[in-house]
């Protein structure tokens, strides 16, 4: 038996292995004992390095999954029951923290939009710890589109995210229809051309020309 042939099965059967603990997570269970026909394949796909590779690979995904399976079967035990309790009621106390403060930074980010706007407008906000995003748009009313956010139309999609380099300053990304992404810090482009349309269409003397 040469050493491709040796690694192919040595691969085939930490597979299977590793497919039979997978369980109900594994759509496909891999055959412990290739086929002559797979070794043949494998011989001519592989060298010795990639399945080396491959054997490494497969083991660390057993290293893992054994820790997986050893927390899982802790958590099955009565003490184990309690503490994932405890530990997903302090987790559930934690996410609704977040997302009071998700609310209330939404709701001081809406009220300077609509400030600003018109209550016309609303807006969809999404935040984390590094990056947010929002939308602009005119408010539905209409009662037949009550899953509706928007009214009609475009859309601002806006996004800020920290630099990479710098976490202290943001930059912001603007999505507007036909204008597609740019910066809007610094595209003055695009940024003129929206505030320019802006007060073209609001001014009623410049519209009846």
């Amino acid at each position: 038996m040469g050493k491709k042939e040796k690694l192919i099965r040595e691969y085939f059967s930490l597979r299977h292995q590793f497919d039979i603990n997978e369980g109900e997570n594994c759509l496909a269970i891999f055959p412990e004992i290739p086929t002559p026909n797979d070794i043949y394949e494998w011989s001519r796909s592989f060298k010795v390095i990639d399945l080396e590779d491959k054997i490494a690979s497969v083991n660390r995904a057993i290293s893992e999954q054994e820790k997986k399976l050893q927390t899982k079967a802790y958590f099955s035990t009565e003490e184990g029951s309690k503490l994932k309790k405890h530990l997903e009621n302090k987790l559930e106390e934690v996410y609704n923290k977040i997302d009071d403060l998700k609310n209330q930074y939404h709701d001081k980010l809406n009220d300077l939009i609509v400030s600003n706007l018109g209550d016309k407008f609303t807006t969809i906000f999404d935040g984390c710890s590094n990056r947010c995003s929002m939308e602009i748009g005119l408010k539905n009313t209409d009662p037949e589109r009550d899953n509706f956010v928007f009214e009609f139309g475009h859309r601002f999609e806006i996004d800020y995210s920290k630099k990479w380099f710098c976490n202290s300053n943001y930059e912001m990304n603007i999505n507007y229809g036909t204008l597609g992404s740019f910066n809007g810090m610094t595209d003055e482009n695009r940024i003129a051309y929206i505030s320019g349309f802006g007060k073209f269409v609001s001014n009623v003397e410049l519209r009846i020309l």
